[in-house]
C-alpha cells in the first residue's frame, strides 16, 4: 500500500469535524480511490523471493529465482512479496547547474538529466 494512500485515508478519517459534509465526502472519495488503487497495485505484484520451508515449517533459506523442481517431501516455497522501498528521483539543483561553464553545458546537462529521469521513472 502506498504511503500516499494511507495519508489520504488517515486525513479523511481524522478531519471530518473540521469540514462541511460536502468537503468531507470529497476527501472520503479521494481516499477510497487512493486505497483502491494501492490495493490493485499490491495485488498484481510478483514475489521477489521465495522462502524455503522444511516439513516443520522452519525457514531453511531464501531463493531469489523462480522455484523449479521438487523439494523434499513436506517442504515448500513461501513467496515473499515485500519490495524494497523505491527511491524518489532527485534532480539537479541550481547549485549543481552553476558548475557549468556555458549555456551550452547547461542545456547538455539538462538534456541528460531529463533522459535519466525518463529512464528511471
Amino acid at each position: 500500500m502506498s504511503i500516499e494512500a494511507m495519508k489520504q485515508a488517515l486525513e479523511a478519517l481524522d478531519s471530518k469535524h473540521d469540514m462541511t459534509k460536502a468537503e468531507w465526502r470529497v476527501l472520503q472519495y479521494r481516499a477510497f480511490n487512493a486505497l483502491r488503487a494501492a490495493i490493485a497495485e499490491a495485488e498484481k505484484q510478483e514475489p521477489f523471493a521465495w522462502m524455503i520451508l522444511n516439513s516443520l515449517g522452519d525457514d531453511e533459506g531464501i531463493t531469489y529465482y523462480q522455484p523449479s523442481g521438487d523439494l523434499l517431501p513436506g517442504w515448500a516455497y513461501k513467496p515473499i512479496y515485500t519490495h524494497p522501498p523505491r527511491r524518489e528521483w532527485v534532480g539537479l539543483t541550481d547549485e549543481d547547474m552553476a558548475l557549468c561553464e556555458s549555456e551550452e553545458d547547461v542545456q547538455f546537462v539538462r538534456a541528460i538529466a531529463a533522459k535519466l529521469k525518463e529512464k528511471n521513472s
